[in-house]
């Protein structure tokens, strides 16, 4: 059922996360250490990535345990809001990492709705 539910209420980002792995795996000389089921999404863990990305279907992860299960969090996200997923949590995510890491801010990464609500539904015990 979640298959079906990724291709088509989830479809703009699942499509994207699909896109995303087929560039990152077979066009760019990225090394990913291993993809591989996790629950019911799929992830690729990558060596060298500091830090993650789910979109739709896909995750990619660095692939420490705190990191998988809050871009695990994203992707319960993005069955949740399905089409407004890019829109409401995506793009903000994006401007907000942007925003953080070229300004010294005195708040943490994870206070931002988009991220403590991905660490309360991937069940992150520890901030990332």
């Amino acid at each position: 059922m979640r298959h079906f539910i990724n291709w088509t209420w989830c479809f703009p980002q699942t499509l994207l996360g699909l896109f995303w792995y087929l560039y990152v795996r077979f066009i760019t000389s990225r090394h990913y250490d291993k993809s591989y089921k996790y629950k019911d999404a799929y992830l690729t863990e990558y060596y060298d990535l500091t830090s993650g990305v789910s979109l739709g279907y896909f995750i990619f992860s660095s692939g420490l345990e705190t990191t998988t299960r809050h871009e695990y969090g994203h992707y319960k996200q993005s069955l949740i809001l399905g089409p407004l997923y890019l829109i409401v949590i995506g793009i903000p995510s994006i401007i907000w990492a942007i925003i953080y890491s070229n300004f010294n801010l005195s708040s943490s990464y994870h206070d931002f709705y988009t991220e403590k609500w991905a660490n309360k539904l991937g069940n992150v015990i520890k901030k990332v």
